[in-house]
C-alpha cells in the first residue's frame, strides 16, 4: 500500500475533531480512497492528490547582464500611412503613451463590431444561466434564514423551555430539579442537556464564521448538512427530557405540568425546524438536477470564447497601427510625418530611458510566447544574493531570432523600475519574468494529466469502500504554472482525489 497516501488518509480522517463542517463530506471519500489503495493497485506506482484551489503562475527564468541604458528604437510591423504624431524630440513620455498612429479606421470598426458581438454572446450566456438557475439561486438565498430559524428554535427548546427543570451550567454540569425515580433516565436527561448546550455553542460559532464572508453555494451546502447533525442531537435531548417528565413519579407531580407543556412545544418546534432544513436540502438537490442542459450552456460558453478571441484578434491588429512608449523616458528621435507612408520594421521614433541601466536577456523559442512587452519581472543580482530583489519590466523583444548553440533565441530588453545606486554595468542578473496568472483556480500536478483518443483526461477516485474505483474523466485545462500545477477549467470538482503516477 502506498504509505504516503495512507498517511494522507489518516490526516483527513482526523478532520472531525478540527473541522466538523468538512468531516462528513471528506470522511466518506477518504475512507473509500484508502480502501481503494488497500485493495487495489498496491504496487507503489501512484500517489493521490486532492484537487484544490491555488494560484497558477507562469514564469520564465533566464539570466542576463546589466548594461548602460540606451535608446529604444520603435517601428511598425506593417506598412501604413501616418495619421497622428503625438510626441516630438525632447518630450517626456510615460509607459503606454501613444507616440505615432497609422490610419486605422477599418481596424477600429472591425474591433468595435467584434466587441459588440462578444457582448451579445456574454449577455446570451448570462441570460441562459440566470434563467436556468433562478430557482436554485432562490433556494440558496433562503438557506441562511432557514438555518438561523432552526438554531433559534433549538436554543429556545433547550435554554428556555427546559430552564425551569434544570440547575447548573455548562461549566459544571446540569441536574434535574425533581426526582423522576428512574436513575438511567435522569442521567440521560442531565447528560444530553449538557451536550445540547455545547452543541448550540458550536452551531452558533459555525454560523458566525459562515457570515464573516459571503458564503459560496458549497459553504451553504456544508452548513445545511451540519445543521441536520446539530438538530439530530437537539431532537434527542428534547425527546429524552420529555421522557423523564412522563415517568410515574414526574406524572404525579402537578408542579411539572408547565414544564411538560413547554417541552411538548419545544419538541414540535425542533421537529418543524428539522423538516424545514431537510426540505430545503431536497429542494436544492432537485433544482440542481433541473438546471438548464449543461450542453446548452457549454455551447454558449464556447461561442463566448470564440467571440472574445475574435475581438482579441482585431485588437491586436489595431495595436499594430499604434506605437506606444514601452518605457518612461525622453523622445530622442522622431522621423514620421503625417501622410507619410511608413515601411515595416523601419525605426521611426526612439526613446531613451530615464533609468540609468537596462538588462539584456535571451529568451528561448519555446518560452518566447509567454513573454510580451510590459510584463513585470523580478531580478536578483549575483553581487547581492537572493535577498535583494529588483523590479523591472520588459520594454522590447526582437522580432528576429538569434541562434545560440543552434537553438533560436530572441533578444529582449528590460529596464529597472527604480534607479538604485547598487546597480552597476556588467553585473550578472537572474531574471524571473512573471507571465499569465490564474488566481484561486482548481489545479492538479501536470503529471496527473494524460491524452488519449477521447481527449485530455485525469483519473479520479470514485465510490466508497470496496466499491471504490478509478474513473477516467475528461477535463479542460488552462495554463501550467512554473511549479508544475495545471489549471483545470472544467471536468473536475474541488476536493476530488486524483491519481498521480510516481516513482518509488
Amino acid at each position: 500500500m502506498n504509505k504516503k497516501f495512507v498517511a494522507f488518509g489518516k490526516k483527513l480522517l482526523a478532520l472531525p475533531k478540527k473541522k466538523p463542517l468538512q468531516s462528513t463530506i471528506i470522511g466518506t471519500l477518504t475512507l473509500g480512497a484508502v480502501l481503494f489503495v488497500a485493495f487495489g493497485n498496491g504496487d507503489g506506482q501512484y500517489d493521490y492528490v486532492v484537487a484544490q484551489r491555488r494560484d497558477v503562475v507562469q514564469e520564465v527564468r533566464v539570466t542576463g547582464s546589466v548594461e548602460a541604458a540606451e535608446d529604444v528604437d520603435l517601428a511598425f510591423e506593417e506598412t501604413g500611412t501616418v495619421s497622428q504624431v503625438l510626441a516630438d524630440v525632447g518630450d517626456e513620455v510615460r509607459v503606454g503613451q501613444i507616440l505615432i498612429t497609422l490610419k486605422n479606421a477599418d481596424e477600429l470598426a472591425a474591433l468595435n463590431q467584434a466587441e459588440a458581438q462578444a457582448d451579445i454572446e456574454i449577455a446570451t450566456l448570462n441570460s441562459l444561466v440566470a434563467g436556468a438557475d433562478q430557482d436554485l439561486v432562490n433556494s440558496y438565498g433562503n438557506a441562511i434564514n432557514t438555518i438561523d430559524n432552526a438554531l433559534a428554535k433549538s436554543e429556545d427548546a433547550i435554554r428556555s423551555k427546559s430552564s425551569g427543570i434544570f440547575t447548573g451550567s455548562k461549566y459544571t454540569k446540569y441536574s434535574l430539579t425533581f426526582d423522576p425515580c428512574h436513575s438511567s433516565k435522569r442521567k440521560a436527561a442531565e447528560t444530553l442537556r449538557l451536550e445540547a448546550e455545547l452543541e448550540l455553542d458550536l452551531w452558533s460559532k459555525e454560523i458566525g464564521t459562515l457570515l464573516e464572508t459571503t458564503p459560496s453555494n458549497g459553504d451553504i451546502d456544508e452548513a445545511l448538512l451540519a445543521a441536520t447533525k446539530h438538530l439530530s442531537l437537539i431532537q434527542e435531548a428534547v425527546s429524552v427530557i420529555n421522557d423523564v417528565l412522563t415517568t410515574a413519579c414526574a406524572t404525579n407531580d402537578s408542579s411539572l405540568d408547565t414544564a411538560r407543556t413547554n417541552m411538548a412545544t419545544a419538541q414540535t418546534n425542533v421537529f418543524s425546524a428539522t423538516e424545514d432544513v431537510n426540505d430545503l436540502i431536497q429542494t436544492i438537490a432537485l433544482n440542481k438536477i433541473s438546471v438548464a442542459d449543461e450542453n446548452d450552456i457549454a455551447a454558449q460558453e464556447a461561442r463566448v470564447k470564440a467571440a472574445q478571441a475574435n475581438a482579441d484578434r482585431y485588437r491586436a491588429e489595431l495595436e499594430k497601427t499604434i506605437i506606444r512608449s514601452p518605457i518612461n523616458g525622453v523622445v530622442t528621435k522622431q522621423d514620421a510625418d503625417i501622410g507619410e507612408t511608413i515601411l515595416p520594421n523601419t525605426p521611426v521614433v526612439s526613446v531613451i530611458s530615464t533609468s540609468s541601466f537596462e538588462i539584456q536577456i535571451n529568451i528561448p523559442e519555446v518560452e518566447v510566447a509567454e513573454v510580451e512587452v510590459g510584463r513585470a519581472a523580478n531580478i536578483t543580482l549575483d553581487a547581492y544574493g537572493d535577498e535583494a530583489i529588483f523590479s523591472t519590466h520588459v520594454v522590447s523583444i526582437d522580432l528576429s531570432e538569434t541562434l545560440i548553440g543552434g537553438v533560436p533565441n530572441y533578444k529582449a530588453t528590460l529596464i529597472f523600475d527604480d534607479n538604485d545606486d547598487r546597480i552597476r554595468s556588467g553585473m550578472t542578473a537572474s531574471v524571473r519574468i512573471i507571465g499569465e496568472t490564474r488566481n484561486s483556480v482548481i489545479a492538479v500536478p501536470v503529471g496527473s494529466i494524460f491524452e488519449d483518443s477521447q481527449g485530455t483526461k485525469v483519473r479520479v477516485v470514485k465510490g466508497t469502500g470496496r466499491k471504490t474505483k478509478l474513473v477516467e474523466v475528461i477535463v479542460e485545462t488552462g495554463i501550467t504554472g512554473s511549479d508544475g500545477f495545471t489549471e483545470i477549467i472544467a471536468g473536475l470538482d474541488e476536493g476530488e482525489l486524483v491519481e498521480v503516477p510516481t516513482k518509488e
